[in-house]
This record gives C-alpha cells, structure tokens and sequence, in this order.
C-alpha cells in the first residue's frame, strides 16, 4: 500500500487464532477497515 506516493516504514502483521463475532454490524460500524477512521502520530 503506498500513501502519496510513497512506502510504509514499519508495517504490522497479526496473526488470529480465533475470532468471535457476536455482531458483525458493530465490526462494519467500527470503520476499522476504513483507513481515513485511524488515529496516527
């Protein structure tokens, strides 16, 4: 994934064992997938 043009300098890679979800609504509403919804800096 680049932003503006350029690379990353740290990446984060997670591994899941297990995952429960009793709402998937609240994983759509949480924008988690969402890049503009993450806090940086």
């Amino acid at each position: 994934m680049k932003l503006d043009d350029q690379r990353p300098t740290l990446a984060l890679v997670l591994e899941i064992d297990e995952i429960y979800l009793h709402c998937p609504q609240s994983l759509r509403r949480s924008e988690v997938w969402n890049p503009a919804s993450w806090q940086t800096g």
